[in-house]
C-alpha cells in the first residue's frame, strides 16, 4: 500500500491567505508516502509545507508560479507510473477529455495528474472499477455526493485534485470548494478518497478503481 497525496492550485498568498486549518489538521507528517502537486503554489510557503509531510514530494509548475519548477514529471508508484502535468501551455485540459487521455498515452503513464480545473475530477478508462463506501484514510467523514466518471474504451486514470484552498479563478462567479485527493495505491488497484471542505466540515468520498493499466 502506497498513500499518494494529490493536491494543487493553492494560489497563496495572492488569492487566499493559506491552506484551510481543517486540511492542515488532517495532513500531518508520517501518514503520506508520496506528494504529487499540480502547481500554482505561487510562492514556496506551500512547497515547504508539502516537503514537511514526507520525503518524496514532486511539484510541477503552474501558470501562476514564481518558482523554478518542471512542466511535467513521471513518477513510479509501486506497480504503476504516474505523470504529473503543470498548468502551463502544455497542461492537461481541465475536466480531462480525449486530449488529456491522448496526453496520458503519449507520456506512457497509467495515471495522469493535472490541475487548473479548480474542481475534483477522476476520469477512468473503460476497465476502471466502481465506487462505494464512506470514510477515509486518516479521518472519517460522510459522503460528499461527488460521482465517479468513466469514459472511453481505454484504460488508465485522469486526476484533477481541484483547489486545496478554494482559490477562485477570474471566471468563477462563486469561490470553488477546497478539495484534495488521497490515493491508496495497491498494486494495479487504486482507492481514491476525495476530501471536500464545506461549511468548515470535511466530507470524504471513496471511489475504487479495480484495475489501472496503460
Amino acid at each position: 500500500m502506497v498513500l499518494v497525496l494529490v493536491i494543487g492550485d493553492f494560489h497563496v498568498p495572492h488569492r487566499v491567505p493559506s491552506l484551510p486549518a481543517r486540511f492542515r489538521s488532517l495532513l500531518v507528517a508520517g501518514r503520506i508516502h508520496i506528494v504529487l502537486c499540480t502547481g500554482n503554489l505561487c510562492t514556496d510557503e506551500m512547497g515547504a509545507y508539502l516537503r514537511s509531510l514526507c520525503p518524496r514530494v514532486y511539484i510541477v509548475r503552474g501558470d501562476m508560479d514564481e518558482l523554478d519548477l518542471p512542466d511535467r514529471l513521471i513518477v513510479p508508484v509501486g506497480s504503476l507510473t504516474f505523470g504529473v502535468m503543470g498548468t502551463g501551455a502544455a497542461s492537461m485540459p481541465p475536466g480531462g477529455g480525449a486530449f488529456a487521455e491522448a496526453m496520458r498515452r503519449d507520456m506512457g503513464v497509467d495515471v495522469l495528474v493535472g490541475g487548473g480545473g479548480h474542481a475534483v475530477r477522476l476520469v477512468a478508462g473503460g476497465s476502471g472499477g466502481g465506487g462505494g463506501g464512506g470514510g477515509g484514510i486518516g479521518g472519517g467523514g460522510v459522503q460528499s455526493g461527488w460521482e465517479e466518471e468513466r469514459r472511453g474504451a481505454g484504460r488508465g486514470l485522469l486526476v484533477d485534485p481541484g483547489t486545496a484552498t478554494g482559490a477562485p479563478r477570474v471566471t468563477d462567479d462563486t469561490p470553488p470548494v477546497p478539495t484534495f485527493v488521497l490515493l491508496d495505491v495497491q498494486g494495479y488497484k487504486i482507492i481514491a478518497y476525495t476530501y471536500t471542505l464545506q461549511a468548515n466540515d470535511v466530507h470524504v468520498d471513496r471511489t475504487v478503481f479495480d484495475s489501472i493499466k496503460k
